[in-house]
C-alpha cells in the first residue's frame, strides 16, 4: 500500500517536473522566435526603409481573405425620398 502510494506519488511529481520545463522552453522559444523576426524586420527597415515603412502601412491579409471596407452613408438631404435598404431598386411611376 505505501509502496503504491510512494509510487503515485512519484509519477505525479515526475509529471509537474516535465510539464514545467516543458512550459518553460515553449515559452522560451516563442520569445525567441519574436525577437528574431523583430531583428529581422529591423534589419530590413534599414536597407529598404521606404518599401519597409509600405509594409507596414498593409494589413496582413491570409491569402483567400476579402477585405471589405466601410462606406459610410451620405445624410439623407430634406425633402428628398427616403433611400432603400439593401439591394438595387429601380425607381417606377405608376400609369393610369
Amino acid at each position: 500500500m505505501i509502496k503504491t502510494l510512494f509510487t503515485l506519488l512519484l509519477i505525479y511529481i515526475l509529471y509537474r517536473a516535465v510539464r514545467f520545463f516543458f512550459t518553460a522552453f515553449m515559452m522560451m522559444y516563442r520569445q525567441r522566435k519574436q525577437v528574431k523576426s523583430m531583428l529581422d524586420l529591423m534589419r530590413h527597415m534599414r536597407q529598404n526603409p521606404q518599401q519597409a515603412q509600405q509594409q507596414a502601412q498593409r494589413p496582413y491579409r491570409r491569402e483567400g481573405e476579402v477585405a471589405i471596407d466601410y462606406i459610410p452613408e451620405e445624410p439623407q438631404k430634406p425633402g428628398e425620398k427616403p433611400r432603400p435598404k439593401g439591394g438595387e431598386y429601380v425607381d417606377y411611376e405608376v400609369v393610369k
